[in-house]
């Protein structure tokens, strides 16, 4: 019907022969015309932004998932750290101070040598690099994901396996094959006087002791970025709201 009053007028003002009044119809026309364009365009922008934030909103909620899930590992791992820095300072104050053998040991000799490295969670975070980063609307957030997944992590468990490989144990599980017997989850001594004697063994438990302290430092700060970085999700998400 729109179409075919428009067309009347055309036909109209063509017949008085009126070509100002027609070029100005005309000039109104292509106006409405662009104006519809603009207007459709619009709303397909409009449509595809929600579609964005949508995407967007899921992608977070999973990556948050994932964190929580690596949170709960980091935090078993620091246990076993601190597990093995208390067994391994055990066994050194009995040794330091010769005090005779008791099968309470055998559970501090096996907990000593531990090196917890466990694998963290990054699937969603995947998702999110094969989806794009722009889909995360705030460059502070995706920055500290970035951080978090590219740096952080892979630095952190870089750290640990080649230390764990090339120092604790190769040189803790050679001693330890060599003069321990394991039995149940734990480690007795063949000859416990010979151990009261052996400065290599301290020198080997001492490493450890120190360079558990050193994973666990590594662990607690991972554990605080990870903090941080579902609180700003958190944020971000309830801002979307």
């Amino acid at each position: 019907k729109m179409i075919k009053f428009f067309r009347k007028i055309r036909q109209k003002l063509l017949s008085e022969n009126n070509f100002s009044k027609y070029l100005i119809y005309a000039i109104g026309e292509i106006v409405l015309v662009v104006i519809g364009i603009l207007i459709a365009l619009s709303l397909n922008n409009w449509n595809d932004s929600k579609k964005k934030k949508i995407e967007e909103r899921v992608l977070l909620t999973e990556l948050m998932k994932n964190l929580e899930i690596n949170i709960t590992q980091i935090k078993e791992d620091i246990e076993w750290d601190s597990v093995a820095i208390s067994s391994g300072k055990i066994i050194m104050n009995v040794l330091n101070n010769k005090i005779s053998y008791s099968d309470t040991l055998d559970n501090h000799f096996q907990n000593s040598r531990l090196v917890p490295n466990s694998f963290l969670t990054t699937s969603s975070y995947k998702a999110i690099e094969n989806r794009g980063f722009h889909i995360v609307s705030s460059i502070f957030l995706r920055k500290k994901i970035m951080k978090l997944f590219d740096d952080t992590y892979p630095s952190m468990i870089l750290e640990i396996n080649n230390i764990d490989e090339n120092t604790l144990k190769t040189n803790m599980q050679n001693y330890m094959i060599n003069h321990f017997e394991y039995s149940n989850g734990q480690l007795k001594p063949n000859d416990y006087q010979e151990l009261l004697e052996d400065q290599r063994y301290r020198n080997i438990l001492s490493y450890n002791i120190e360079i558990q302290g050193y994973f666990k430092w590594m662990r607690i700060d991972c554990l605080k970025q990870v903090e941080l970085l579902i609180e700003e999700i958190d944020k971000e998400l309830n801002k979307e709201k």
